[in-house]
């Protein structure tokens, strides 16, 4: 059975999600997720920052993708442009979504 994230994209999960945004964890003490752990559920913690294997379940290939709020800076996996968008940026849920959609995810 194909996982949801593979089935539905990443930025419609986002847009529907009813989790509170939580920011430098995964998962908070009061259930809120940060972008990542929304897209992925409850997949176990260890696979976190293992970026390869992330951006594989997200169905991307080798490419690299830069932050659309950043001047400048290189390429990164999709992942962890999410983590950086949610933690570094405090991105909306709503807002990371949109940037998802905008490059097909």
């Amino acid at each position: 059975m194909q996982e949801l994230t593979q089935l539905i994209k990443p930025s419609l999960i986002l847009e529907n999600t009813t989790f509170k945004q939580s920011f430098g964890v995964i998962t908070g003490r009061d259930d809120s997720r940060c972008a990542l752990g929304v897209i992925f559920g409850n997949r176990p913690q260890d696979v976190y920052g293992q970026w390869d294997e992330l951006d594989k379940f997200l169905g991307v290939g080798d490419e690299g993708f830069r932050c659309p709020c950043c001047v400048q800076g290189g390429e990164a996996h999709l992942s962890g442009v999410i983590v950086h968008l949610n933690d570094h940026h405090k991105l909306t849920f709503k807002e990371i979504a949109v940037w998802l959609r905008s490059i097909g995810y």
